[in-house]
């Protein structure tokens, strides 16, 4: 349901003794004491108000200054800007955690969640028939619609502070009664309640009458409205004078119901009301008197504070459940703003733990304890969606691990092998999808090739081993003939030459035996020997020829001219 943060901040009457401030998250049942604040006798804080968006920013304001906590009120800064600071503030409030404006001796504005604030307007020069006007009271309607109760006169402004008018036609609503709350209902009633009673507007403030008298009017109350027709009233009487009262009505002010009488204790000049529902509701009093109650006033009980209560403001905010995707049970309870999450349940990562994802949801009980977390990046609309995937690609040769970004080209080759184009290198990888986080740095990888079922289809086939070839010459049977053809071949015509040759030399002796004068260098034989193929065809061996040995026939008888002067006898055969 939520988680609520309230604070009380207790009175100093010991002249530099620091204020201190009680921080309660049980909706009023438990206070523990937050420690000292910037503030200390006369010099102190008169109001405090808790940021209704943010959980843990809360603001004090007074002879102080403006100061804020953005720990729940355990540390504190002072607001910068050129306000004065030195003024006396008594409230200070905002719309949405964007413009405050804190009141007293000026109206201050801030523009940027309280950083820093200016002087809007001093409150003497909008009431300067008054004397030492201070204003007591203050509500933002939107961020540039204020009400500001001065003394005894509402003031209004709708233009974000720049100028202001007077309600009520310019006349006190009580006369020198401070208004000491306000609060607009619907949207023409306005309600106020001042140190004498509770007076409304059903005319947007043109005019006042009372609808609520207390028993004297020199006492301290205040307002607080659940919706437009349940608003409590708390009335502590003067010191002396008579006991406080709360009172509650049920129909925007028109009528009201006394719910408590004689609660002891008298107003030491302020008092103050916070209500967490219709039914429950803490009053304080600088008179040291606290009062709680669960039953609309008709019980009451004083829990144990430390100092004295003076002024209390508390926020109820909206607690969401964020649950682990991938384990349901394990969930983180937070007061984040994360509303913008839930309609409809959305998925995102948070800054402190990134290694997982988050479902977000609404949660319906109260939240003690809770963590801040911080949303990293856009939400996810399922957890499926959130969960991170990254791609491991192993090498196919080397083993070597890259972690990769995930892409659809990676998608479409989850499983398969591929090529990777790399410093000036194609190499294949596996390529396997991984769900989940990674602390591993995730890179960009450019698919040159994919689709290959394994290594082995990916990677280049093999170089075939060279072929050594051994080329056999044989050796030829005789010097002068030198073939590379078959063995049958070279020995078919060698053969064939010697037959040849031997019949050469058989006519060269007879012709030296004939005619001795002749050249016999000049005389050679022509051996066709490349026509071998007409005596053995092709492919046909034939075994070597046998030769017979050739007869001379009988010798001729050869008749010579004998050359002149040539004389002898003898045998020319």
């Amino acid at each position: 349901m939520s988680y609520s943060a309230s604070y009380i901040l207790n009175y100093e009457t010991t002249p530099g003794n620091p204020q201190t401030i009680s921080y309660c998250d049980d909706l009023g049942i438990t206070w523990v004491n937050q420690g000292t604040i910037p503030g200390t006798f006369p010099r102190e804080a008169e109001d405090v108000y808790a940021d209704t968006v943010r959980p843990g920013y809360v603001f004090i304001a007074g002879d102080c200054g403006i100061k804020y906590s953005t720990d729940f009120g355990v540390s504190w800064s002072s607001a910068g800007g050129t306000y004065t600071s030195a003024a006396s503030y008594q409230r200070i409030s905002s719309y949405d955690s964007t413009v405050f404006l804190a009141v007293g001796e000026y109206i201050t504005k801030s523009s940027n969640g309280g950083s820093t604030f200016s002087n809007l307007v001093s409150i003497a020069t909008l009431y300067p028939d008054y004397v030492s006007p201070l204003a007591k009271s203050v509500y933002l309607v939107n961020n540039s619609k204020y009400y500001v109760g001065i003394s005894d006169k509402l003031f209004k402004s709708s233009n974000g502070g720049t100028s202001w008018i007077a309600l009520n036609g310019d006349v006190p609503i009580s006369v020198d009664s401070d208004i000491l709350s306000i609060f607009p209902i619907g949207t023409n009633d306005i309600i106020v309640s001042t140190n004498d009673g509770v007076y409304k507007s059903t005319n947007s403030g043109n005019t006042f009458v009372s609808v609520l008298s207390f028993a004297d009017s020199a006492g301290y109350s205040h307002l607080y409205k659940i919706s437009d027709t349940i608003i409590y009233c708390i009335y502590y009487a003067p010191s002396g004078i008579g006991d406080a009262v709360l009172y509650k009505t049920l129909d925007g002010g028109t009528t009201w119901i006394t719910n408590s009488f004689g609660l002891s204790g008298n107003s030491g000049y302020t008092a103050d009301i916070l209500c967490y529902n219709s039914t429950t509701c803490f009053t304080v009093s600088r008179s040291a008197d606290w009062y709680y109650t669960d039953d609309s006033g008709s019980t009451f009980s004083t829990p144990g504070l430390f100092g004295k209560p003076m002024a209390i403001s508390g926020a109820i905010y909206p607690s969401y459940r964020l649950y682990r995707c991938d384990d349901e049970t394990i969930t983180i309870d937070t007061i984040q703003d994360l509303s913008e999450y839930t309609n409809p349940s959305q998925v995102v990562r948070l800054q402190e733990y990134p290694e997982t994802c988050w479902r977000v949801g609404i949660y319906d009980e109260v939240v003690t304890e809770f963590e801040v977390v911080t949303v990293e990046g856009e939400p996810f609309a399922t957890c499926a969606d959130c969960t991170p995937v990254y791609y491991e690609l192993t090498n196919c040769e080397t083993e070597d691990i890259v972690y990769a970004e995930p892409s659809a080209a990676l998608l479409a080759n989850k499983d398969k092998t591929v090529q990777i184009l790399g410093e000036g290198s194609v190499s294949c990888y596996t390529v396997v999808q991984v769900i989940g986080f990674t602390e591993e740095i995730l890179v960009p990888v450019t698919i040159s090739q994919g689709g290959f079922e394994d290594c082995t289809c990916c990677l280049p086939a093999p170089a075939p081993e060279p072929t050594v070839y051994t080329r056999t010459i044989p050796k030829p049977y005789k010097q002068f003939y030198h073939i590379t053809d078959s063995e049958c071949d070279i020995r078919t015509n060698t053969t064939f030459a010697q037959n040849y040759y031997r019949l050469f030399q058989t006519i060269k002796n007879g012709i030296a035996n004939s005619c001795p004068d002749a050249n016999f260098e000049k005389i050679w034989l022509k051996k066709e020997l490349s026509d071998y193929d007409k005596i053995n065809p092709v492919g046909v061996c034939v075994p070597p020829v046998v030769t017979t040995e050739l007869v001379c026939p009988p010798a001729t008888l050869v008749t010579c001219d004998i050359p002149t002067g040539v004389s002898g006898t003898g045998d020319f055969t």
